[in-house]
């Protein structure tokens, strides 16, 4: 259905639309309830820029991000604020790796500065380490597996 809207959209707004449209089909496959409400944004904004545009995909990202924070956090009993902090505690540790892969995972375009930034300003390197390990984890453990996907599903409900 969003994908409907997104073809209507395109035939009334022309090539300004295409480069984004790609975008936010990509970054917000799962999330139609976000690529809806850009594209109901979009509709009542004029003139479409460029701009316009690109603050929308940033609103998008931004949500997905709080959200991917917010599911992590609720599911391993710490604050959101834990996962932005600089606690090298275990149980502080594991979780804000989880939430960094899965936030590079759920918006491929965003680059590892963009985590870095809503993990409090970490260093891209600890951005690196993070998905590394927890994609090596998935691989050999079914449990961390199964852990990812129930959070994906919270994540996009």
């Amino acid at each position: 259905a969003v994908f409907v809207l997104l073809n209507m959209f395109i035939a009334i707004i022309g090539d300004a639309f295409n480069e984004t449209r790609a975008r936010l089909a990509s970054e917000g496959a799962h999330h139609d309830r976000l690529v809806s409400h850009a594209l109901a944004k979009l509709l009542y904004s004029t003139p479409v820029v460029g701009s316009t545009l690109e603050a929308m995909f940033a609103d998008i990202t931004l949500d997905i991000k709080v959200r991917v924070q917010r599911a992590v956090a609720e599911h391993f009993d710490v604050r959101t604020a834990d996962l932005r902090g600089t606690s090298r505690q275990r149980q502080v540790v594991q979780p804000r790796q989880m939430a960094m892969f899965l936030c590079k995972e759920m918006i491929p375009s965003l680059s590892l500065n963009g985590v870095c930034e809503a993990f409090g300003g970490k260093d891209h390197t600890t951005v690196l380490y993070a998905c590394d390990k927890v994609a090596k984890e998935a691989g050999d453990k079914k449990m961390t597996r199964q852990l990812l996907e129930r959070l994906r599903k919270k994540i996009r409900a």
